[in-house]
């Protein structure tokens, strides 16, 4: 196990110091990306490191996503709670940031992402809040987002829909339509 400002990241024993570093470096540079060596938002770590029912958040760090099955009622027990999985099958360090392509996938920091974010929806509700009944800024503009897509997807159905219509009416009553 190793901390990031607190929060603990558990890995199963096939994970290597590199990889592991890897990871943890990661998720530092999530909270601290000016590397002044505080959080960025206070705020945010303070919710990242707030307790649910008495157990820390938790990165679990498995040697496969599945693992997690197997491993999360047991780090419950000890007082842990699971938050985000990175397995080690998904954690390509040699192919993070810019050597990052369609071939050479690493998911460290969409993985932590995912748990960052969690600490900035509840350190910040009016503007990051990401639950359905949320009326956040953030979940306000998907929901504009959302509308374009969704009205164009529409009337893009509509459109589709005469033309079949006028295609199965065409043939079935040929001369009525030329």
């Amino acid at each position: 196990m190793v901390e990031v400002f607190g929060v603990p990241m558990i890995a199963t024993p096939k994970w290597n110091t590199t990889m592991l570093n890897h990871v943890a470096s990661v998720l530092a540079e999530l909270i601290d990306n000016n590397n002044d060596g505080c959080a960025d938002d206070p705020k945010v770590l303070k919710e990242l490191l707030k307790k649910v029912d008495g157990k820390r958040k938790t990165v679990l760090l498995p040697n496969k996503a599945d693992d997690v099955q197997t491993a999360a009622p047991l780090l419950e027990k000890a007082g842990f709670m699971v938050r985000i999985v990175e397995g080690l099958d998904e954690t390509v360090p040699r192919c993070s940031g810019l050597k990052f392509t369609h071939d050479c996938c690493d998911a460290s920091i969409e993985e932590l992402f995912h748990f960052v974010t969690e600490g900035h929806s509840t350190a910040h509700p009016k503007i990051f809040g990401a639950d359905w009944t949320s009326k956040s800024s953030l979940t306000n503009a998907m929901d504009i987002a959302r509308y374009k897509f969704f009205a164009d997807i529409f009337n893009l159905l509509i459109v589709v829909s005469c033309i079949s219509a006028r295609i199965s009416t065409s043939q079935n009553y040929p001369n009525q339509f030329s």
